[in-house]
């Protein structure tokens, strides 16, 4: 287990973008398989929050948009090409909480990063 946990580690440090996508990809994809009965959307903060810790904001709000919207086209087509009114607000409600989510994780991540740079700096003797 500790082999796979320093190959994702260092996919992560190599490449982040493509690791959020590719796990946004596989929980679309456990969602398609699972069908209509079994919904993973809190699972979607996982590539939102990979994202987000790494600054990137347009990916983050991207990923954060599009996998309730493509969660919505599913339901679509498993429900016989008709339109919930429930599965749209579930979707509109998902995409807001994972924005927000992410926000936050951006500022709580630049938080982090002026502390540790001010920290770095005060034991430097450089205080501002």
């Amino acid at each position: 287990m500790r082999q796979y946990t320093k190959e994702i580690i260092s996919a992560y440090n190599y490449s982040p973008n493509v690791l959020c996508i590719l796990v946004a990809i596989a929980i679309l994809s456990a969602d398609l398989i699972t069908g209509e009965d079994i919904h993973f959307p809190i699972f979607f903060a996982v590539p939102v929050g990979l994202a987000a810790w790494q600054m990137n904001r347009i990916l983050a709000f991207s990923i954060a948009i599009s996998c309730p919207l493509f969660r919505e086209g599913f339901f679509f087509v498993f429900n016989g090409m008709q339109f919930s009114s429930s599965a749209v607000i579930d979707s509109f409600v998902n995409i807001v909480a994972l924005l927000i989510f992410a926000h936050l994780t951006i500022k709580f991540v630049s938080e982090k990063r002026e502390l540790e740079r001010r920290l770095k700096q005060f034991e430097l003797g450089n205080n501002p």
